[in-house]
């Protein structure tokens, strides 16, 4: 007798959504957090306007990175700027926390036109700048502008559209940035020193389907033995981290064992049940731990990317190559 089982790792909460309320300095520069629910109606209580976004060190980033909505001195920040990134710029439409749509596509540096994005060094800020006059965007809808560097996702600020400038005021501004219909976004941000940053570490990674295609051998019982096939992994966009894998169990006394078959690329739903972030070991190496546990090593080569595990039964599998064309969710 065989069956089987998708197993994912963890099970509690992944990351969640936190308010504006902690300040970092007397300049009323307030905390950000990464990823999570974002609500489908923006409209809410009034609140008082924030002077200024920070989102810190948020996502998988060692770096810090910080939205500016207010126009402060260089002075302000303990760290570093970095001029020398070549950040992207994306909006989406943003529905049941999910990229529904994207309604502009990666705005590069030195890009100009309706979307633009330039450094100021002296004012040590990178600044985006959006006429969405042409863009035909919903009122009363959420999009969320995300600023990657080699794909990894720096930070986020969600914008709520309003038809009227009246309809802007009901808008909980220590959430979302006001935007009418038809109207420029214009936002600044920073990005601060620190290690290199890998490029396009988040995506789905899954085992080879012949690596395991007759099993295995990951533990075995007294009546039983247990056979892995195949292992996937989620490296969110902003730090959720999922995993699953299909083990059949066997009896040593089944006379006509059946594996069960490797699941086609992309088929298994991989949910997030934790958190991963990356830092660089002392030979160099990139390792990807979860949820504060050395896990993983992360390899980039001509062939595309491959996580190989640390340990435990994913081992088995001899690492696990990135999928083409997957776009990472938080």
């Amino acid at each position: 007798m065989s069956y089987l089982s998708l197993i994912p790792r963890r099970a509690h909460a992944g990351p969640h959504r936190a308010r504006f309320i902690a300040p970092l300095t007397s300049a009323l520069v307030l905390l950000a957090s990464a990823c999570g629910e974002t609500p489908t109606a923006p409209h809410s209580a009034p609140a008082s306007p924030n002077q200024a976004i920070s989102s810190g060190a948020i996502g998988v980033s060692p770096r810090q990175f910080f939205f500016l909505l207010r126009d402060l001195q260089p002075t302000a920040f303990q760290g570093t700027f970095d001029a020398t990134l070549s950040p992207q710029v994306s909006v989406c439409l943003w529905v049941n926390d999910a990229c529904q749509s994207t309604v502009l596509a990666p705005v590069t540096l030195g890009t100009r036109g309706a979307a633009s994005l330039t450094v100021n060094s002296d004012r040590q800020r990178y600044i985006f700048q959006w006429r969405t006059r042409g863009a035909s965007l919903q009122p009363n809808a959420v999009y969320r502008l995300m600023v990657r560097v080699n794909g990894m996702q720096m930070g986020y600020l969600d914008i709520a559209t309003g038809q009227k400038q009246r309809e802007l005021r009901q808008i909980n501004r220590r959430e979302f940035l006001p935007l009418r219909v038809g109207g420029t976004v214009k936002v600044a941000f920073r990005i601060e020193e620190g290690p290199p940053i890998p490029s396009g570490i988040p995506g789905r990674y899954e085992s080879s389907p012949d690596v395991c295609s007759t099993g295995c051998l990951v533990h075995a019982t007294p009546w039983a033995y247990y056979l892995m096939m195949w292992g996937g992994v989620r490296l969110g966009d902003l730090g959720g981290y999922g995993e699953a894998s299909v083990i059949a169990s066997f009896a040593y006394d089944d006379p006509n064992p059946v594996l069960p078959p490797v699941p086609a690329p992309g088929s298994v739903s991989i949910p997030a049940t934790g958190s991963w972030s990356w830092r660089y070991n002392e030979q160099g190496d990139v390792e990807i731990w979860v949820d504060g546990m050395e896990s993983w090593y992360w390899f980039a080569s001509g062939g595309g990317a491959v996580l190989h595990s640390m340990g435990g039964p994913f081992y088995m599998l001899n690492g696990l190559g990135k999928l083409p064309g997957y776009f990472p969710t938080p």
